[in-house]
């Protein structure tokens, strides 16, 4: 990852911040959390290729 975990969490969190306001509907927040399980199942398919070893040893 080209930036720090922290870093990430900010910008993602200000993505979201920017696209979600007082004045959203429902439908915003559904478009948003659709999106966003459609990209943690892609990831969640893309770390298959780690061994077991390698993600058990991972500290988050």
């Amino acid at each position: 990852m080209t930036v720090s975990k922290y870093q990430f969490r900010v910008e993602l969190q200000r993505l979201i911040a920017k696209y979600i306001t007082p004045s959203s509907s429902f439908e915003d927040y559904v478009l948003i959390t659709e999106q966003l399980e459609e990209v943690k199942d892609r990831l969640d398919w893309e770390t298959e290729k780690f061994s077991e070893d390698e993600v058990n040893s991972c500290e988050l």
